[in-house]
């Protein structure tokens, strides 16, 4: 700075600066010409970026993990439904037939081992299916 007269005492200061200190780093700058302190790097372009790149990150996370739990959801929702209609058909048959279990172990027993499988393979691709379709389309 140039030269700079005190008006109350009128002694002239031939050169003086202002000190700056940084409040993260306690780094001290003088400033000699009056342009104030350094740059704020937090301010800058690649750390706005990066501001910008961690909330969308977080965003997404956060609609990822909502989206998984809403499926779950759903999932348990149509398994739970699947077992509801089954127990509701059960007591219509034990209604019909007495005892359910009774003659469908004597009928299952009389069944080949491979129907048997296939069976058991098309029931679960039945509850597989209808849990599915609750889950995804619904």
């Amino acid at each position: 700075m140039d030269a700079v007269t005190d008006p109350e005492t009128g002694e002239e200061t031939a050169s003086a600066y202002d000190v700056y200190t940084c409040s993260r780093c306690q780094r001290t700058y003088e400033d000699h010409d009056g342009s104030g302190p350094e740059e704020d790097y937090s301010s800058s372009s690649i750390s706005k970026l990066v501001v910008k790149a961690f909330s969308r990150l977080g965003t997404f996370a956060g609609k990822l993990i909502g989206s998984v739990i809403h499926l779950f959801d759903k999932a348990i929702t149509a398994l739970d439904n699947v077992v509801s209609k089954f127990n509701e058909y059960v007591e219509q048959i034990s209604g019909f037939g007495g005892g359910y279990p009774a003659w469908l172990t004597g009928f299952w027993g009389v069944l080949p081992a491979e129907l048997q499988v296939a069976l058991t393979f098309a029931v679960i691709c039945m509850a597989l299916g209808v849990v599915g379709k609750k889950l995804f389309f619904s």
